[in-house]
């Protein structure tokens, strides 16, 4: 019995079937992973290893040093709105408004300040809607003052919590 017939495979590499030609593809693919694929495998678990590392808490920047810009830039762009997205940039339930980044945030008054930007900001969102449609978004004035009246109050919270009280003593 001939194991290795020359002239068969001849024939077959003049004329190929669909299945040989998938069969030396596959064995020519699992060859280059089988030698690349453990160096590209160490180095996304190295990267990934790195990326996680600096993704953990002790790395993040304070929350009270992003969530009320965060507030402001998402008000900005729904006073401006000219289109649906711009409307509802966010939930105003998760992410910055939930309770996992408020309840760290280091002042009672501050806290309560964004926690009630939150809740005004997803009532105006909902309250104003009917005004936002995908043909046009046209935002009320009232609408725009309510924005107003919630960035400065942000703004009046982030100044009484994190602004240094003068003292009296002269030096």
């Amino acid at each position: 019995m001939i194991l290795f017939d020359l002239a068969n495979w001849r024939k077959k590499l003049r004329n190929p079937s669909v299945p040989f030609v998938v069969t030396v593809l596959v064995i020519l693919l699992l060859i280059v992973v089988g030698a690349v694929g453990p160096f590209v495998y160490r180095r996304g678990v190295e990267g990934y290893t790195a990326v996680r590392r600096l993704d953990r808490r002790e790395f993040q920047e304070p929350p009270e040093t992003w969530i009320r810009p965060w507030l402001i830039t998402k008000i900005e762009l729904m006073r401006d709105a000219e289109q649906v997205h711009q409307w509802y940039p966010t939930d105003f339930v998760h992410e910055a408004c939930s309770e996992d980044w408020i309840g760290v945030l280091p002042h009672q008054k501050y806290r309560t300040a964004i926690r009630s930007a939150c809740t005004d900001l997803r009532r105006i969102q909902t309250e104003y809607a009917s005004s936002c449609t995908p043909d046009a978004c046209r935002v009320p004035d009232e609408a725009r003052a309510e924005l107003n009246e919630v960035e400065r109050r942000l703004n009046k919270a982030y100044e009484g919590a994190f602004t240094p009280v003068a003292s009296n003593e002269e030096g």
